[in-house]
């Protein structure tokens, strides 16, 4: 097993990212090297290390063009360092995890990895996460921009019932849950990740709120004090479309005085889902930026 480490900035973050699980990467970590934390006050790389792991020796030349040629038609004019490195056989399927270490959020939250000890929470909750083949750790800056704005908003009105549309690890749902938050639904499409976000919430004694569902659907019917979708701008701008009864299903979760935060869009994307909600009737909050990407809040007034 083999792996591949690209240094770059963050504008080249996911493009990298996506390559490599395109090209069958095992799996694919993005370290913050840069002078700062990643999360140090604003969750954003100056500078950070995507790493994929693959198989197959022979084919790291090919790889390594692939990469080149996939950042020249982004418009990449300096490609970065590429540096290969062996592993041990036996280790390389927990290699990733030596990646994820305890991120603070805010001023109530601490992040901590399952593998990892725990040391010196102080008054902070703490999430515990293993993520699996399920998306959110933490790390990226789209999940620690959204548990930034929760934080936020526990400490302003507190919670109440909570839905979470593509709820991958459960790491937004649970975070809700340890900060007071009543009840919490998380729906993905995904199998694995509400087998996850279920593990998840046991590890975090919050099993008995929480309620895991397949699907790729709003539900119906039900009015949440707080909403979250951090998937991509595509899926969100479906969401946000007038069906046929005239309601955007994902708007229509908001009960009053309720809250949408909405991540996973690119920075460029942020004023289209800003102003898709502004269509369905809510009331938009200034749009937070953490490098390329963007979360946008709004609310039901």
């Amino acid at each position: 097993m083999w792996t591949l480490h690209v240094e770059t900035g963050p504008q080249w973050e996911s493009v990298v990212s996506d390559w490599m699980e395109e090209a069958g990467s095992a799996g694919v970590s993005v370290v913050d090297i840069g002078d700062e934390p990643a999360l140090h006050g604003q969750p954003t790389f100056a500078q950070c290390r995507v790493s994929g792991y693959f198989d197959d020796a022979a084919n790291r030349a090919a790889l390594e063009a692939g990469l080149s040629v996939r950042l020249a038609s982004a418009g990449a004019d300096v490609l970065p360092a590429m540096q290969w490195e062996q592993l041990v056989e036996q280790d390389w399927q927990n290699a990733w995890k030596e990646h994820f270490q305890p991120i603070e959020i805010g001023v109530s939250l601490l992040i901590q990895p399952t593998w990892l000890p725990m040391d010196g929470a102080g008054q902070r909750q703490v999430v515990l996460i293993d993520p699996e083949m399920a998306f959110g750790s933490g790390g990226h800056e789209t999940t620690a921009g959204c548990l930034q704005r929760v934080d936020l908003l526990a400490q302003e009105k507190g919670l109440g019932r909570v839905l979470d549309m593509g709820v991958g690890s459960g790491i937004l749902a649970i975070s809700a849950l340890k900060l007071g938050a009543q009840s919490a639904l998380g729906v993905d499409l995904d199998p694995v990740a509400v087998e996850t976000s279920a593990r998840n919430a046991e590890l975090n004694g919050v099993a008995e709120s929480y309620t895991a569902q397949l699907g790729d659907t709003p539900p119906t019917g039900e009015a949440y004090d707080l909403v979250f979708a951090n998937i991509l701008a595509e899926p969100l701008l479906a969401m946000l479309q007038t069906d046929d009864n005239g309601a955007a299903p994902l708007a229509a979760c908001v009960a009053p005085g309720g809250y949408l935060i909405l991540s996973g869009m690119l920075r460029e994307q942020a004023d289209a889902l800003s102003y898709a909600c502004e269509q369905c009737g809510l009331t938009v909050e200034p749009i937070a930026y953490y490098g390329d990407w963007a979360v946008v809040t709004a609310r039901r007034d």
